[in-house]
């Protein structure tokens, strides 16, 4: 479903993605899933196009294990990129880093949402 709606030119303009083939797409899921600076979380919708409630009587926070999580539909993505090192406990900086200190990288994260709007409507095609 994911790989219909990026099939989509006005969807990869907005998103500003490359077409990918579904060999491609399976390929980028596993590199994102193996590097240290990204990660994709997958938004589920817990309402169908007709308004009802999907899972009324389970949890409000899934676990991914838990097989009712299959179907709710997806609506969209959450893309988080990382970019220098994160400062853990007692390696924080202690001195707040200028422009003119060259070899310091300070940490910085990009995030990306995408809810599919008109494309969660294919959710069920």
């Amino acid at each position: 479903k994911y790989h219909t709606w990026l099939q989509d030119e006005e969807l990869q303009q907005l998103t500003a993605s490359e077409p990918l083939t579904l060999r491609e797409e399976y390929e980028m899921q596993q590199k994102w899933r193996l590097d240290d600076d990204k990660l994709t979380f997958i938004i589920l919708s817990r309402t169908a196009p007709s308004g009802e409630q999907l899972l009324p009587d389970v949890p409000q926070v899934l676990s991914p294990t838990n097989l009712s999580i299959q179907s709710l539909p997806m609506v969209g993505d959450v893309n988080m990129f990382f970019k220098g090192i994160i400062p853990i406990g007692s390696e924080a900086p202690s001195k707040v880093h200028t422009q003119d200190d060259e070899d310091a990288e300070e940490f910085e994260a990009e995030m990306e949402i995408m809810i599919a709007g008109q494309f969660a409507e294919m959710r069920d095609a």
